[in-house]
């Protein structure tokens, strides 16, 4: 009974608040439809009251209303004042995969698609080859070269062509080549493309070609005499050095050679060695070339040393390398490697020379020309002390007494060939090949026992699928190495025939469409779309190898990742369906309402219809922004933004046109952000606007010319105090980080309800805007640019990257700054995206970019506003449970406001252990980045500079390379701080990673799949 009055009690409560809620909605709807541009009096709609609204109702049994969804908030206002553009009224999407604005496919984009899917289709005109061969790195030079009319191809190959694009002989229909193209691509002598005489069809080399070749130096001199009966030698070198080769000694002179040489060192090879400048030549090709030729006498090589100063013995030949000249060479320079170039031989019968100069050179054979008697122990370690990687030929009893020795020497890239059998056992197998995967060549046997190496080796991308024994290459093995390798590295080649037809689908799509069952690629092109059906796709929640998703990167700047995730992914985006977003018609009605509400304001100001400011700029006005001004009353804070220089209309009137759509239609319930109320565009006389106001602006100001007097455009709209001024990477006045992380929550979850409209913000900091040369830090740049695997570092990520921010104490700021799904440009347009997007992928992929971005910049936003906490620390795990926490709620915020539900991160992965795993390390990645640097305590910079590599708690098993990286001159710019070496990748990769999982079981969900 006691119950049943709570729950009678409780539902009156409801009821109440559930009224109260709707009075406090109806009457700001009223205030929204009969609105003043003068007016400062309006009334807010919190989301609380849509929250008791919503509540109440579903309690109550009266209306059954999701509280994240928008659905019952989509009856259409109508504007009463001239001011507001007319509402669209809102009608569901009737098919929501074709229903509303969409990227209309060009006839270009369906070839390019064609192409893509390599579909037996000619290509007939220049124009179509043009296009095609300039997207041909990311497409396929072979295919567009082999599905090319011959005689099209002859009247576009140029030489250049064929350099710049990289394009093989062997590819190109003999028909193709013609004389002309030969001998240009012969002239820029483009051996590494196959361009040799050699390689020519036989139909080209007539007695007119081969007289040219000769001119050219591209005759091979075996055939070279039938042309040379009247040829004046001076004159053939003089024209092209190369032919010097067909010059006989007899008449080679000095000042000939001397000029051929000094174009081609290589060319030392054709001179007379009997001729008495032959030394002085070599010198020359020596010192200022860098080439000598083996043929060389004892008496040039004594001349070398003794005389011209050769010090390195590289350049005598090996025959000539006697044990007095090495000593000559050896202790008259510092050259490294020098050891490398003395005979076994020598070290024999003079053990003593390794011990004399070993100290200033290095040798990575040294260990293995000694004989062992000159093996000490004290000798060892030393020379291992130097050079931990050079452990091959270090006895293998001296071995077992250092383990330590064999420990440094597989974290220096020491090849497992290096290390004694008996030593390899299948834990340093697997350190091997996380650490040097490329390196490494493990027996059948010990995959056979042990399959987690296999897994590792096809998870690592540089151990080559080639190196995987045939019988263990099953199914599982194949589809990780391929999402695992650059597609271009042709792993596909290495997978079993009789497997790669079989693999799976959305995989194929990505690495290899060719092998794709040619119905399903027409019906692509037709469709103008990647996407497979359904009963095609990957079934279940696409997974992320937990090899992949948890080990840590190779932190080496400019090198291989140890492991790949970006085909992951991009298989997932490729396959799936147009995504169906909950809230589309509403993003439709919103683009509608922009559109017309740009259009009238433009005719507006046109026709000077509005209202301009009468009264001076008060002084108590603040400056924040590049171009905004701020007073504060006792209710409210009114601001003022203004058009800026070079700004387009659209972009600036865009603002006040969503601000009042969501007034309009009652979105404000379904956002957790304060959304400001715009009271309308003001014409400001220039002379009404102080100096000093000037001075506080960082942008410059448009200005408007109406008649004989000019003006500048200003966009008033009013908020309920600073806080939507106030940044959300600073703590409050009282050094409480509450109201800053509950604003990045808040605006998370609002940038998930946006996007659920097809409403995609792309510029929420200045990083991701205009920064540093407009180099756009693309987080899914592997879509955009297939080089480039990660992103760079980012530069003064705690400063000038994040100082222009959308994000707020009072949640997610300046919301008109968006694009709309599917008609995303700005990601095509940066200075990264270089790679060809087939249609339909390239606006998923840039969805899901805008997703990882966003979040990026929530964590960005935390880790500025706590890196100097005391708890904020990799080995804190207090403050990194924080972060952790921080980061798991601002994907699922993120997360329910998109799909209209509440949801948790750890949905997302492959289970919830999987998921804490990974916020483990990513936490511990994330603090040991962030966190501020200061040599003098427990941090990255210290152990950089320390031990030539980070903390080993975060990158256990990483590889120590002789390179030495510095901080802070390898990771800063301008004394500010980087994520990432200067010329590396971005440091946060397991956020990435993790964010990748997200993406791709999201898009999978937003495609139609389960």
């Amino acid at each position: 009974m006691i119950f049943l009055k709570r729950q009678i009690m409780n539902t009156v409560d409801c009821c109440s608040n559930a009224l109260l809620a709707k009075k406090q909605i109806k009457d700001a709807q009223t205030a929204v439809c009969n609105p003043s541009d003068d007016s400062d009096n309006h009334q807010f709609i919190t989301s609380s009251a849509f929250t008791n609204v919503a509540l109440a109702e579903v309690e109550t049994g009266v209306m059954h209303l999701a509280v994240s969804s928008t659905a019952g908030l989509l009856k259409s206002t109508v504007a009463k004042h001239p001011g507001l553009p007319r509402s669209v009224t809102i009608q569901p999407s009737a098919d929501p995969f074709i229903d509303g604005p969409s990227r209309p496919v060009s006839d270009q984009q369906r070839q390019l698609l064609a192409c893509y899917l390599q579909l037996p289709e000619e290509i007939t005109s220049k124009e179509e080859f043009n296009q095609r061969i300039k997207f041909s790195r990311w497409l396929s030079e072979a295919w567009v070269l082999q599905h090319t009319r011959a005689e099209v191809l002859k009247s576009v190959l140029t030489a250049d062509q064929v350099s710049d694009y990289r394009l093989y002989l062997q590819d190109l229909p003999p028909a193709a080549i013609t004389a002309a193209l030969a001998l240009d691509c012969l002239k820029q002598k483009l051996r590494h493309l196959d361009w040799t005489y050699q390689n020519l069809p036989a139909r080209l080399k007539t007695p007119s070609f081969n007289q040219f070749c000769l001119q050219i130096g591209a005759l091979p001199v075996n055939i070279a005499s039938d042309y040379l009966q009247s040829v004046q030698y001076s004159t053939l070198v003089a024209t092209c050095p190369d032919t010097l080769k067909y010059v006989p000694p007899e008449h080679q002179n000095y000042s000939m050679c001397l000029e051929a040489i000094k174009n081609n060192p290589r060319l030392i090879e054709f001179v007379n060695p009997c001729a008495t400048f032959y030394p002085e030549l070599c010198s020359m090709a020596v010192q200022k070339l860098n080439f000598l030729c083996d043929s060389i006498s004892e008496s040039v090589a004594d001349q070398l040393i003794d005389q011209l100063g050769i010090t390195s013995l590289y350049y005598i030949p090996q025959s000539l390398r006697t044990y007095q000249r090495c000593v000559k060479a050896i202790r008259q320079t510092d050259l490294v490697k020098q050891f490398d170039y003395i005979p076994r031989q020598i070290f024999l019968e003079h053990p003593e020379l390794a011990n004399e100069v070993f100290h200033k050179q290095w040798s990575s054979s040294l260990l293995k020309q000694l004989p062992d008697s000159a093996k000490t122990e004290d000798f060892c370690q030393r020379y291992l002390d130097k050079w931990p990687g050079s452990i091959s030929g270090c006895p293998p009893s001296l071995m077992r007494a250092h383990a330590e020795w064999v420990e440094r020497a597989i974290r220096a890239g020491a090849t497992d060939c290096s290390i004694p059998e008996s030593f390899l056992t299948v834990d340093l197998y697997r350190r091997i090949l996380r650490i040097s995967p490329f390196n490494c060549s493990v027996p059948e046997k010990k995959f056979q026992d042990h399959p987690d190496l296999l897994f590792l080796a096809a998870c690592s991308g540089s151990y080559s699928l080639k190196k995987i024994p045939a019988p263990l290459k099953t199914m599982d093995v194949c589809c990780l190495a391929l999402e695992a390798t650059d597609p271009y590295l042709k792993t596909i080649e290495h997978v079993p025939e009789s497997l790669r037809h079989q693999l799976p689908y959305d995989l194929l799509l990505a690495v290899a469409p060719q092998y794709l069952p040619q119905d399903i690629r027409q019906a692509m092109v037709a469709r103008g779309d990647t996407s497979l059906p359904l009963s095609c796709r990957q079934r279940g929640k696409p997974i992320l190898h937990r090899h992949i998703l948890l080990e840590p990167l190779e932190p080496q700047p400019y090198g291989e990742l140890k492991f790949s995730s970006s085909i992951f992914l991009k298989k997932t985006l490729l396959s799936s369906a147009p995504f169906t977003l909950r809230n589309l018609a509403m993003g439709h009605a919103l683009q509608q309402t922009i559109e017309q509400h740009c259009c009238q304001q433009k005719q507006r100001l046109d026709q000077a219809q509005l209202p301009v400011l009468t009264q001076p700029l008060s002084g108590n006005c603040t400056v924040y922004g590049g171009r905004a001004l701020m007073t504060n009353t006792r209710t409210e804070t009114s601001r003022m933004k203004f058009l800026r220089s070079g700004e387009p209309l659209e972009d600036f009137f865009r603002e006040e046109a969503v601000h009042r759509f969501v007034w309009n239609h009652g979105l404000g319930g379904s956002l957790k952000s304060e959304v400001p109320w715009p009271v309308g565009l003001k014409l400001v006389p220039v002379e009404l606007m102080p100096e000093d106001i000037f001075a506080g602006f960082r942008s410059r100001l448009e200005t408007v010319a109406l008649g004989s007097r000019c003006f500048y455009l200003m966009y008033q709209f009013t908020t309920r105090n600073q806080d939507y001024s106030t940044l959300a990477h600073q703590k409050d006045l009282y050094g409480n980080s509450t109201r800053a992380e509950q604003g990045l929550i808040n605006a998370s979850y609002d940038l998930g309800v946006w996007s659920s409209l097809g409403a995609v913000h792309t510029s929420t900091i200045q990083a991701y805007h205009s920064f540093k040369d407009n180099r756009r830090e693309l987080f899914l740049c592997f879509m955009f640019d297939h080089g480039r695997a990660f992103p760079g570092a980012l530069t003064a990520w705690d400063s000038e990257a994040t100082d222009e921010s959308d994000w707020g104490y009072s949640g997610l700021r300046d919301i008109g700054d968006m694009e709309f799904y599917p008609g995303i440009t700005s990601y095509f347009d940066a200075a990264d995206a270089t790679a060809f997007m087939p249609p339909g992928f390239d606006q998923r992929a840039a969805f899901m970019n805008a997703f990882c971005e966003n979040m990026v910049a929530a964590v960005l936003h935390y880790a500025r506003m706590h890196r100097d906490d005391s708890d904020y620390h990799y080995k804190d795990a207090k403050g990194r449970a924080k972060l952790g926490a921080f980061i798991d709620q601002a994907i699922g915020a993120f997360l329910s406001g998109l799909v209209g539900r509440s949801v948790k991160t750890a949905e997302y992965f492959e289970s919830p252990e999987i998921f804490q795993q990974w916020l483990e390390k990513t936490t511990a990645e994330t603090t040991l980045w962030t966190a501020r640097q200061n040599l003098n305590s427990d941090c990255f910079a210290r152990s950089l500079n320390e031990n030539r590599c980070y903390p080993p708690e975060v990158y256990p098993d990483q590889k120590i390379t002789p390179y030495r990286y510095q901080y802070p001159e390898d990771y800063t710019s301008n004394g500010q701080d980087n994520l990432g070496n200067n010329h590396g990748q971005f440091g946060l990769t397991l956020l990435i990673r993790g964010l990748y999982q997200v993406a791709a079981v999201l898009a999978v969900e937003l495609g139609g799949g389960k």
